[in-house]
């Protein structure tokens, strides 16, 4: 999930990066029809970015939660602690992608309201990038520590006879080891 995540969050900041600048750049009408545009298009990704994060989330709890059936894991290790990282993940997520949305409506705004000023976007366009960073930090630590629950449940239930846990990547490294 690392290395998708990684990417995701760095097409993110790519996005919410250009728009901004080309916000604050913009001196003609094509030029704003071109931030608009772009900033449509960074709306998406924020949202596709931070879903991603919480699908995430909602696979691995529902497989740490049937390993623990399966394995008589310890509940409170591989099924609550994963259930509230999963809970803190959507705080987080929905943050994200609700100040970015507020910062698109706020520059509809000042597109349409004439006592609107611009500067309420430009402040919602800086915090977006502030709120943005931050969310990204703390999902990263939440998907590490989500990562590491899985790897000691593999771990336990692979070390209890007559129980085999693999999973894509180890069949993978096996067959080309072979």
């Amino acid at each position: 999930m690392i290395p998708m995540f990684l990417g995701l969050t760095f097409a993110n900041f790519i996005m919410l990066g250009t728009v901004f600048v080309l916000g604050v750049t913009a001196r003609d009408q094509s030029a704003l029809s071109l931030h608009v545009l772009v900033a449509v298009g960074a709306g998406l990704m924020t949202t596709l970015a931070h879903c991603a994060v919480f699908t995430y989330f909602m696979g691995t709890t529902k497989w740490l939660g049937a390993a623990t059936d399966k394995g008589g894991l310890d509940e409170q290790q591989f099924v609550e602690a994963p259930s509230g990282r999963k809970k803190r993940s959507l705080f987080i997520v929905m943050t994200a992608i609700m100040i970015t949305m507020l910062t698109m409506f706020g520059g509809a705004a000042t597109d349409t309201i004439a006592w609107w000023p611009a500067g309420v976007h430009m402040v919602l366009g800086i915090a977006t990038l502030v709120v943005n960073v931050v969310c990204a930090v703390l999902e990263y630590q939440l998907i590490r520590a989500q990562g590491g629950t899985m790897d000691k449940a593999l771990e336990i239930l692979n070390a209890t006879p007559g129980l085999r846990v693999e999973t894509k990547q180890k069949n993978e490294l096996q067959e080309t080891t072979a």
